[in-house]
């Protein structure tokens, strides 16, 4: 018995058939030229208009290293007081129009170059809570809270003291959104991704996620009754715990050859195969 053995069979084998060898995708391999950096976490009062309406609180979020990234958390609770504010002018306290809500915001610095088709990545698991008080008249009854997650890069450095929302003039971003119709508890789990291209990679200096929270209550709107609206103590508790929302910066994915041996046993087995089939014929 010849001891040839089977790659040294496909060698010869290769040379004998019409088979060609090329070069394919396989295994994805990874370059990672920046890493996020973080600089500020806070929460505050909200315009749906992209605006902190007041003080921002940073003891309520935080962010903790993880991996390629951060765990983003936080907790806020507020009552419908925050849709009123007194008024020198009229001596009375009436209706903040430019408060819908609030908003959660991390962010910072990226650390070195990024490269287009890397990923800001962000699963995501947190909890609204609300109460509601309905109108004593059922047809002015809206009640309704909507959130939307923003995960982006911007163009500049930016803080959450200079007053706009992180998405305002964002550089390149991606959002979730969901919506609530009835009080009470709620959670939401998913993910959101921002892959960029080249050229915003090519002129981003830093990163966001922001969690804004939209809070629709009737009773704090004039108009709607015969009042002017009125404070009845409902609130909303936003909470983001441990599960939290977990950024990352993920790395491009680019393909590289298939090792030239793998094609060459390959193409050898195939000859073989055909062989054998002329000679049982």
């Amino acid at each position: 018995m010849s001891n040839t053995t089977l790659l040294d069979r496909a060698r010869r084998l290769v040379g004998k058939t019409a088979l060609v060898a090329l070069s394919l995708a396989a295994a994805p391999v990874v370059g990672h030229g920046a890493s996020l950096v973080h600089d500020y976490s806070a929460v505050g009062e909200y315009s749906n208009s992209g605006f902190f309406t007041g003080a921002l609180d940073e003891s309520a979020a935080a962010a903790t290293v993880q991996g390629l990234g951060f765990k983003l958390t936080g907790s806020q609770t507020v009552s419908d007081s925050m849709f009123w504010a007194w008024n020198d002018y009229y001596q009375m306290t009436v209706r903040k129009y430019d408060t819908t809500g609030i908003a959660f915001v991390w962010g910072g610095a990226l650390d070195g170059a990024l490269s287009g088709g890397e990923t800001l990545s962000a699963p995501f698991d947190f909890n609204i809570d609300f109460s509601h008080t309905a109108p004593s008249n059922s047809a002015y009854d809206y009640p309704g809270v909507g959130w939307t997650l923003t995960v982006g890069f911007r163009g500049d450095a930016y803080t959450p003291g200079q007053g706009l929302g992180p998405d305002m003039y964002a550089l390149y971003s991606n959002s979730t959104s969901g919506w609530m119709d009835a009080a009470g508890s709620y959670q939401f789990t998913g993910s959101v991704d921002a892959m960029i291209d080249e050229w915003s990679a090519a002129n981003a200096i830093s990163w966001y996620a922001m969690l804004s929270v939209e809070w629709h209550d009737p009773l704090a709107y004039p108009g709607w009754e015969d009042t002017a609206g009125t404070m009845n103590g409902d609130y909303l508790t936003v909470t983001i715990p441990n599960q939290s929302i977990d950024v990352a910066l993920l790395p491009a994915v680019s393909a590289v050859p298939v090792p030239g041996a793998f094609w060459l046993l390959s193409s050898g087995l195939l000859g073989i195969v055909s062989f054998s089939r002329r000679v049982v014929r």
